[in-house]
């Protein structure tokens, strides 16, 4: 059951060993999420592209502790009939701390623009926007006193069994902890998921680039 599945996750920060396992729970997650459709509309096509760029950020994330948090849930009751109930990552959290840091840190450039995967027009757009969202919604609202939820994904296998809740609830006690916000731009599934955590809504942000039709639209979200 349900309370036999939660029993069995635990929970962990990431090493840089766990590699190769959140990447793959990331490209497994993403079609739950529309704005990796959008700006990745050739993820298909070109699945090495996809888990090589994936794979960079992964370590990007696990390289600089001070600017992330990255947390893994780990099932020994797998859904996969080939694995003998070995501990394997099922969920991550990536959480941005750079808002404690002053300065932040400076963003590993990747050269995104070698993807075959992406849609250049979309990505720029997308990366445009949401740091001018950040700041506006974010930053300007709470200064250093904000915790982002930068991703949150668990692997279709083993959605709904509350890895993620549970890996969401340790960055709200870690905030509330330092007196901090937790703040979020969700996708439409998370959104059910924050808001049933006591999260707000703050602005919905919409992306279109110009002569199309196809937009995404994450909502900035707060928890204090």
């Amino acid at each position: 059951g349900a309370g036999a599945a939660a029993s069995a996750l635990t929970f962990r920060p990431a090493q840089f060993s766990d590699l190769e396992a959140i990447v793959g729970v990331i490209v497994a997650a993403m079609p739950s999420d529309p704005q990796w459709d959008w700006r990745f509309p050739r993820r298909r096509e070109y699945a090495d592209d996809t888990r090589a760029f994936t794979s960079a950020k992964y370590h990007e994330f696990l390289s600089d502790k001070d600017a992330w948090h990255v947390m893994v849930a780990e099932s020994d009751d797998s859904a996969r009939p080939h694995v003998c109930r070995a501990r394997m990552i099922v969920a991550v959290a990536v959480w941005d701390q750079a808002a404690m840091q002053c300065p932040p840190s400076e963003p590993l450039l990747l050269p995104s623009h070698k993807r075959r995967d992406g849609h250049r027009r979309r990505m720029e757009l997308w990366a445009a926007t949401m740091a001018k969202a950040r700041k506006q919604y974010f930053d300007d609202s709470f200064g250093a006193r904000h915790l982002q939820l930068q991703i949150l994904a668990t692997h279709p296998d083993y959605q709904r069994r509350g890895a993620g809740t549970a890996l969401c609830k340790w960055g709200m006690a870690f905030a509330q902890k330092w007196g901090m916000v937790v703040t979020v731009f969700a996708s439409p599934m998370g959104k059910k998921l924050y808001r049933r955590l006591g999260f707000q809504t703050m602005a919905r942000i919409e992306m279109r680039v110009p002569d199309e039709m196809e937009s995404v639209a994450p909502v900035a979200m707060s928890y204090e």
